[in-house]
């Protein structure tokens, strides 16, 4: 540590450590604006050699374990880069699957893979079909149709990153209108992506004590996935028609954690928020 008074210089990485590992990490880490307590985690292990089961015993209290699988799967991938330009281990994605209980449903199948299949949900890649075994901080999606309605289990991997494991109960999402016409395959899709959404994070508006006579606010953001909330749009129970959602971009937030974001009176008013807030988009990724 730095003495007390000691003059300290800002440098670039080159100029204090030579290896080549370090400064791709440290550079990255940057760019991808990674929390500190990960970036912390893969600085451990790439600049200090400490293995994983060290790293584990250290951070005891401030570093979930989703957290330790998010900076073991970006130095694994960091390393298998810098070795032969390729990367074995996959970036973060969303897999679908997607099945029907009858043949009225069979034709709609390949109308839905088409329209996902290479697309970003959530700030994620969309793969078709679900791995036996995810690969690393992954979410699952197993959609069911049966006649009117298609069923959805939403999986994410497990604190290692090895298995799945189910996320919530069940939900389901009409498959026809209120005239009992067949909606669109892109009304399905969206409505599927907010029911995700909606599982994996969750806003909630705080009253404050009064500041200067004026009330104050708090927006709650919990992130329930194994991966990192880069940013959320936010709209209130009663937005007025026409007006834009809140948008809160970088922030970063590191799986199965949460933070609270200080909110004016007059923002809730424009929102709508009074009568609580609701998600309408969020940017999911690892690093």
């Amino acid at each position: 540590m730095p003495a007390k008074g000691e003059m300290l210089k800002v440098g670039e990485i080159a100029q204090v450590n030579n290896d080549p590992w370090t400064q791709a990490a440290l550079k990255r880490l940057a760019e991808d604006k990674a929390p500190s307590n990960v970036a912390q985690l893969v600085i451990w292990h790439v600049a200090d050699g400490f293995d994983w089961d060290t790293i584990a015993r250290f951070s005891q209290g401030w570093a979930n374990s989703q957290e330790i699988t998010l900076a073991r799967q970006f130095a694994d991938r960091l390393r298998e880069t810098l070795g032969d330009g390729k990367s074995a281990t996959h970036a973060a994605a969303l897999y679908g699957e997607f099945t029907a209980r009858d043949s009225e449903n069979d034709s709609r199948l390949a109308e839905f893979s088409k329209l996902l299949e290479g697309k970003t949900v959530l700030g994620l890649t969309y793969h078709t079909g679900v791995p036996v075994r995810p690969t690393g901080p992954a979410l699952a999606c197993r959609v069911r149709l049966e006649n009117k309605e298609a069923l959805v289990q939403l999986s994410s991997s497990s604190d290692d990153g090895t298995t799945w494991v189910p996320v919530g109960k069940k939900f389901s999402i009409p498959l026809v209108d209120d005239q009992t016409q067949p909606k669109k395959a892109s009304e399905i899709i969206t409505a599927l992506a907010q029911g995700v959404l909606d599982h994996l994070t969750n806003a909630r508006v705080i009253a404050g004590p009064k500041s200067h006579g004026k009330p104050t606010f708090q927006i709650r953001i919990d992130n329930a996935s194994p991966l990192i909330l880069n940013g959320l749009a936010l709209a209130g129970q009663e937005t007025p028609a026409g007006t834009s959602p809140a948008i809160l971009s970088g922030i970063s937030l590191p799986p199965h954690r949460s933070m609270s974001v200080p909110a004016g009176g007059e923002m809730i008013e424009r929102l709508g928020l009074k009568k609580g807030a609701r998600l309408v988009a969020a940017d999911f990724s690892d690093l």
